[in-house]
């Protein structure tokens, strides 16, 4: 079986699992297998899939995307950190869309409430908006051009980058988390 046949596998097997008990079993199973911590798991996972399907992005995808960022600039512009966080989730998901594997969504949305409270937590940090978007038009831009190899490096950058403003919200308050020792 090659990699694509297993992909569609894995696309009918979730078409079939409509309460998604399948695929987040699936998912957690492989990410206590493999010790990965959920969070990183769908950063590489998002990463992956994206890089397969850049020569899919048509006219119309490209649009969208380039919409969805300039809206992201107006709630920049406007102080709309809610408008930004939802135009952002929307980026995201119409880049998984363009895989055409909807697994990868439907199941990153069930592991990465921690990640999304550091996003939200993030968001009125300075300089912060306007590098997000930034790093949106790199992946934009590479999408655009096609280049699979591009997309999958600024599209890592870009997710990882979230976790820069950890050590500063873990300063500002220090209440939201566990000390592991």
């Amino acid at each position: 079986m090659d990699e694509d046949q297993a992909y569609r596998a894995m696309d009918l097997l979730a078409e079939a699992d409509a309460q998604a008990e399948v695929q987040e079993a699936v998912f957690f199973a492989v990410a206590d297998l493999l010790n990965l911590e959920v969070d990183l798991l769908f950063f590489d996972t998002t990463s992956t899939y994206f890089e397969r399907d850049t020569e899919e992005a048509g006219e119309d995808d490209l649009r969208v995307l380039e919409e969805n960022v300039r809206d992201q600039e107006r709630a920049r512009d406007a102080n709309d950190l809610e408008a930004f966080y939802i135009l952002d989730e929307a980026f995201h998901q119409r880049l998984c869309d363009l895989s055409r594997h909807p697994t990868v969504w439907s199941v990153s949305q069930r592991a990465k409430s921690h990640l999304n409270r550091v996003r939200r937590l993030s968001l009125a940090a300075p300089d912060y908006l306007p590098e997000m978007i930034a790093e949106h038009r790199q992946v934009l831009g590479a999408v655009a051009e096609h280049n699979a190899d591009e997309a999958e490096l600024a599209l890592r950058y870009h997710l990882r980058q979230v976790l820069r403003e950890l050590p500063r919200i873990r300063a500002e308050r220090p209440d939201y988390f566990d000390d592991v020792a």
